[in-house]
């Protein structure tokens, strides 16, 4: 059995440390545009190495989480906004 099938602890130098703007784009469901223009506000935290924008793996899902918390379900204006 492969180690995505089980629930036994994950090695975290098996984990990837950052996502791509791309991977960040279709996470949100945004545009690719769209994701960058959210890093260039700050909205969503990046790393430049070198030429490429990455955006760390842990400081974005915690974003994401944080989101969904202050997020109320029968909040009809919340839909769509971080």
């Amino acid at each position: 059995m492969s180690d995505a099938t089980t629930n036994g602890p994950r090695d975290p130098m098996n984990e990837r440390l950052t996502f791509t703007v791309d991977e960040v784009a279709r996470l949100l469901g945004i545009s690719r545009s769209g994701a960058y223009d959210s890093i260039a506000r700050g909205e969503i935290p990046s790393l430049n190495i070198g030429r490429r924008v990455l955006v760390p793996r842990e400081p974005f899902l915690e974003l994401v989480r944080c989101a969904r918390r202050r997020r109320r379900p029968d909040d009809p204006w919340s839909r769509g906004r971080l």
